[in-house]
């Protein structure tokens, strides 16, 4: 969506995805239950699936090698890591 702003701190591996990124697995119990919401009041969660997959493909593109905090608009902080080759 035009206008979304994605933060990454290299030196300390952080990434600020805003919406673009949901760790709908770290949710609490009352974030999933409003979250179920979303599709009655949006049609969509994503605006445009084929560009938010590819939003989000290209966030982890750009964190490279290491271990790494993501923390997105909703759920709890994710850790993701990647091996380099």
């Amino acid at each position: 969506m035009p206008g979304e702003l994605v933060l990454i701190d290299y030196q300390h591996h952080l990434a600020f995805t805003g919406d673009i990124y949901v760790n709908i697995h770290g949710m609490t119990r009352e974030q999933a239950a409003y979250n179920q919401y979303a599709p009655v009041l949006m049609t969509s969660v994503d605006t445009d699936p084929a560009l938010c997959a590819r939003e989000r493909a290209a966030i982890l593109q750009r964190l490279g090698a290491g271990e790494w905090k993501i923390f997105g608009a909703h759920g709890m902080m994710k850790e993701y890591c990647l091996q380099a080759e």
